[in-house]
């Protein structure tokens, strides 16, 4: 779809005349599904990287850079990027691609590996978060639905559930609220404010990054958005 798109804009001399793209054929990988995981699992192969070279070297010419999907590697990028720029004598570079991000997964295995040699423990699989309370102050966490889930402690606590997308932040048709603990959420009164004319519009959406209006020292328990 990329590459099509972008033929379309060559040809109307919207992009620069050094650039073209190509649409391969499908490589044999086996009887999985096209998508990201996959080919990024296929590119881990050697054959399957033989393949792909002897396919693209008849097309690439002689000092032309090679951007292709974000898919170069799954277990071994770093492996996998540099063996495609000796066989293809040719600088490569990967071009972003919709979730699931095989980048963004690349570097979550990173961080888990790097915290769990530091002794951290990670829980997956649990989405339900229960926060206990005795008055106002935060006890710990339970994770899961069961009454005899542990209490999860901690000197110090990081919220960090995100913001719409996420699920930190929700509203309705009057306001915005923090989802976990009920913060003070700070946002335009006016609801009209909280919306771009433009759906794509570059500065983002104002109630997805509304910066405070007030100066000075602030409520620590107050959330700008």
């Amino acid at each position: 779809m990329a590459a099509e798109n972008l033929n379309i804009l060559y040809a109307q001399g919207k992009v620069a005349s050094s650039f073209r793209a190509e649409i391969l054929g499908k490589l044999d990988w086996g009887e999985k599904a096209t998508n990201g995981l996959n080919l990024a699992r296929a590119f881990d192969g050697e054959d399957f990287r033989k393949a792909f070279v002897k396919n693209v070297q008849p097309i690439l010419k002689s000092g032309e850079r090679l951007g292709l999907p974000a898919v170069l590697g799954f277990h071994s990028p770093a492996e996998v990027l540099a063996d495609l720029k000796k066989k293809l004598q040719a600088d490569v570079f990967e071009i972003p691609m919709p979730p699931p991000s095989v980048p963004g997964i690349r570097l979550f295995r990173k961080l888990q590996m790097y915290l769990q040699e530091k002794g951290v423990r990670i829980i997956l699989g649990l989405s339900t978060l229960d926060p206990r309370q005795e008055s106002k102050r935060l006890l710990g966490f339970s994770l899961g639905f069961s009454k005899k889930s542990p209490i999860y402690q901690a000197a110090a606590i990081v919220l960090a559930t995100g913001k719409f997308a996420g699920g930190g932040l929700d509203s309705d048709r009057g306001r915005i609220f923090e989802t976990l603990l009920d913060l003070p959420i700070k946002y335009p009164q006016n609801r009209r404010e909280w919306f771009r004319p433009r759906l794509l519009a570059a500065e983002g959406q104002p109630f997805n990054g509304i910066p405070g209006r007030e100066t000075g020292r602030r409520d620590r328990r107050d959330i700008e958005i």
